[in-house]
């Protein structure tokens, strides 16, 4: 085995602290996901893309991590300026095995925007091109857990539920990202991809709770109070149809949960509000309440 490091230098995303762009690389005569060439960051939703760390030291692990399951590690660096996708796409050397990665993910939201869910896909391909056909069952998987050796599940504490609708698909929620960086811990079975001539992508989607203007997890009659005192400055008229499209949606699933909630009109939506701030007004003082919150 043979082993080369390069400078490690420490930065703060989000107000984590972690690696930019250090590489340190263990590499034996059995196949691995390969340093170089470096893996590309591409899409829509790319402000910044690195893989800063990419270790292979036991090669052909694949459901026996053994007493360190995290001697195969990568490390992303993420920061998504808009709502689209990251694609980072890998090569790979081939060795007749499977070789388990544990990925950690450090993602910094610059949207503008809450998430309700971050999803994970592999594949093949970038952008237009990406593609998960003939995907399943080629060895290239997330490897969530037992049977086998692995019993470290996919963790996020900012999205702590945790579904696989497919081997190829990773959904973390249950919770809000907001403006802040999270780290996100998964595992990758890596296999020889021969008929991919080597190559696959991990796709990073976010999901956005789009018409949370408070950032509390739901769109609800709040946030039409912060649409309409920031109209003509930090919100638009077409921010309003977005927030009705979207009312009683929460940051509980992949897609948005939609508590199936009438979507009140503008009076009805400020009157909603007042038992939750403790007002206890009748006739008249209500009425002028709800003219000072609309008219504001």
């Amino acid at each position: 085995m043979s082993q080369s490091f390069t400078w490690i230098r420490r930065i703060a995303l989000g107000g984590i602290s972690t690696v930019q762009a250090g590489l340190f690389v263990a590499s034996t005569s059995a196949g691995q996901i390969n340093p170089t060439p470096l893996p590309t960051a591409s899409g829509p939703g790319l402000g910044f893309g690195n893989v800063a760390s990419i270790r292979t030291v036991v090669p052909n692990n694949d459901d026996s991590p053994g007493a360190s399951p995290d001697n195969n590690t990568v490390i992303l660096l993420n920061r998504f300026d808009s709502n689209g996708f990251i694609d980072i796409s890998f090569t790979v050397t081939p060795t007749a095995g499977v070789t388990e990665y544990q990925f950690s993910d450090f993602v910094d939201n610059n949207t503008g925007s809450n998430w309700s869910a971050y999803n994970l896909l592999l594949g093949f391909g970038s952008g237009a091109g990406f593609t998960q056909l003939g995907g399943i069952g080629d060895g290239l998987d997330f490897d969530t857990g037992p049977p086998g050796g692995n019993t470290t599940p996919p963790t996020s504490t900012a999205m702590p539920t945790v579904t696989r609708p497919n081997e190829d698909s990773l959904v973390f929620s249950g919770g809000t990202q907001g403006s802040s960086a999270q780290q996100y811990e998964f595992r990758i079975d890596v296999s020889d991809l021969i008929s991919r001539n080597g190559t696959f992508t991990l796709r990073q989607q976010p999901v956005a709770l789009l018409g949370d203007y408070n950032h509390n997890g739901i769109v609800d009659a709040g946030d039409y109070v912060v649409w309409r005192k920031g109209l003509g400055t930090t919100f638009t008229q077409n921010d309003y149809n977005v927030w009705r499209a979207n009312y009683g949606r929460t940051s509980g699933s992949g897609s948005g949960a939609n508590v199936n909630l009438a979507v009140p009109e503008p009076a009805t939506a400020v009157l909603l509000l007042l038992p939750a701030v403790g007002i206890c007004l009748r006739g008249r003082r209500i009425a002028r309440r709800v003219s000072d919150l609309v008219h504001a």
